[in-house]
């Protein structure tokens, strides 16, 4: 057998996407090789990442056709003729990995070459984005997803996806396969011709900045003049003569903010049964801010220590060890919501931003979206497409779902049996007012996880229902790091170790802020006997 060093694409992606230029290469070697198979009567049936193996020198190899069938002549690959075919399985089953099978594999069909295009336009889009296109926690949900629903598309989980790009992906997993690409080969030229146009793209800026740089500059005596003044004027504020800097920019250069955290909101509702309330709109905060992946926040569960206290904010922000603490109030009257909210400087005790936002209960979610993007702004940080997508709520949540979901919250932040059990019941009222309520089922679903640690419920029961309750909350929105979380940890518990990695790698990716799938990498790490990563996690966690 030949000797190959290198990794499995799936290790080579492991969960994160490729560069644009090697999934390019990559590709059109995968669709050379699968037209090679195809021309010899072949069909794969499992093409997956795992099945894909990348050398050292970066050349791309098919493997592993175990689940192949052959069939006598190359036009049979093609006319799905079951009765021609020579079958290594029995006719009719279902063969392949769930998340990567075709339409017609999941419904138990004949198969032809256009089922291996399918899965290999799932494979383009995991190279493109860091993720399968179609995931659940049963192989029901998955199966669901794969016959009537289409991906996220890929643009929203990468923005270096061409449009161009995202059309071959789309074409590939096209769920008629009479309208899918029908050959490999047409896939491969496509990619190539994507590839030669971006090439060409990128040679053509690259010789730009050349030019750019090696054009003599002609000045007049009036533009040297100028291109003097400002070289002083530059000069005068670089070495901030006579304090010329400060005068001319005000006290400063904007303060560097990586890190923050978010005091408990004061409940200014005049009624002390509301005090849920504004510790949901804190906890609520914290998550929406945590999603701003560049920057470190706090977890509920530190900041939570902080209520009530006479502590100052530049020895909070020393304890915490943070740049900025953000502080404010919550006042609800009937249906209206009034939230003000401060950022300090912490070391300084600086006042660098102030605001004041007011909803109805129903658009809550997005006045707390609006605030994470204001305190974004205000530090300096440039959202990349997909944390904004992540904090750009517009959802209109059912008032007595979300009231519901914030007195749950208040009792399982307790951890103690009769806490746990009043907030399941309350989880469980949220989702029947509001059947869309995603992260309620997240909640749901980490009720049910830590439950039969606190209480006599069964472990078996609390499973079945934590597994329910987050897959649910995936085919709503697949892009809750929470949800992830918990199925990672669901995954952990069925000892399928790849899949919980894969779950709580993704989560960490979603919200790098997210301590407790931080915590649960770290047990898993543990578990699989790799010490020093499992450290690492956990330190981070204990710095959220």
């Amino acid at each position: 057998m030949e000797l190959l060093e290198g990794q499995t694409l799936r290790h080579r992606i492991n969960g994160k996407p490729l560069e644009i230029e090697t999934a390019f290469d990559l590709g059109i070697q995968i669709a050379d090789a699968l037209d090679a198979a195809h021309s010899k009567g072949i069909i794969h049936r499992d093409m997956k990442p795992a099945n894909i193996f990348v050398t050292e020198s970066g050349q791309a190899k098919v493997l592993d056709f175990g689940l192949a069938k052959t069939l006598k002549s190359k036009a049979e690959v093609f006319a799905g003729d079951i009765d021609a075919a020579t079958e290594l399985t029995v006719a009719g089953s279902m063969v392949g990995t769930v998340a990567y099978m075709s339409p017609e594999q999941v419904r138990g069909k004949e198969l032809d070459a256009r089922s291996d295009l399918f899965s290999f336009g799932a494979v383009l889009y995991e190279m493109a984005t860091g993720i399968v296109p179609f995931r659940g926690d049963t192989s029901g949900t998955i199966f669901d997803l794969i016959l009537n629903r289409p991906p996220t598309p890929a643009v929203r989980l990468n923005p270096e996806v061409s449009s161009e790009l995202e059309r071959i992906i789309s074409k590939a997993l096209e769920k008629d396969r009479e309208v899918r690409y029908q050959n490999a080969s047409d896939i491969r030229a496509d990619l190539q011709r994507l590839k030669r146009t971006t090439d060409s793209a990128r040679i053509t800026r690259q010789a730009g900045v050349v030019l750019a740089a090696r054009r003599p500059w002609r000045l007049s005596g009036v533009t040297m003049v100028i291109a003097a003044t400002s070289v002083m004027a530059l000069l005068v504020l670089a070495l901030n003569v006579g304090s010329w800097r400060e005068r001319l920019l005000g006290s400063g250069s904007r303060t560097r903010i990586e890190s923050l955290a978010v005091l408990p909101l004061e409940n200014l509702s005049g009624d002390a049964t509301q005090e849920y309330f504004a510790d949901g709109m804190t906890e609520e905060l914290i998550a929406d801010i945590s999603r701003i992946g560049v920057l470190r926040v706090i977890s509920r569960t530190s900041a939570m220590h902080y209520k009530g206290t006479n502590k100052t904010v530049p020895q909070i922000a020393r304890e915490l060890n943070v740049d900025a603490v953000i502080e404010g109030s919550v006042r609800r009257s009937g249906n209206r919501v009034r939230i003000t909210a401060q950022l300090v400087h912490a070391p300084t005790d600086k006042h660098l931003w102030a605001q004041s936002y007011e909803s109805e209960l129903k658009d809550v979610l997005a006045l707390q979206s609006e605030m994470a993007r204001a305190i974004a702004q205000e530090v300096r940080v440039q959202l990349d497409p997909q944390h904004e997508l992540s904090i750009a709520s517009t959802y209109k949540m059912n008032p007595e779902a979300h009231e519901a979901y914030l007195r749950s919250r208040y009792y399982w932040s307790q951890r103690t049996e009769p806490a746990l059990k009043t907030a399941l019941q309350a989880f469980q009222e949220a989702v029947e007012k509001d059947p869309a309520f995603a992260a309620a089922y997240v909640a749901l679903a980490d009720t049910y996880n830590v439950l039969p640690s606190f209480s006599d419920f069964p472990e078996k029961e609390a499973h079945l229902r934590a597994k329910e309750a987050v897959s649910k909350a995936l085919r709503l929105d697949n892009m809750l790091a929470e949800a992830h979380a918990a199925l990672g940890y669901i995954h952990e518990v069925d000892w399928d170790f790849a899949d919980a990695e894969h779950e709580f790698q993704m989560a960490i990716e979603l919200n790098p802020n997210y301590a407790s799938a931080h915590q649960w990498y770290a047990e898993h790490l543990a578990d699989m006997g790799r010490f020093d990563d499992a450290l690492n996690e956990a330190r981070r966690a204990q710095e959220l």
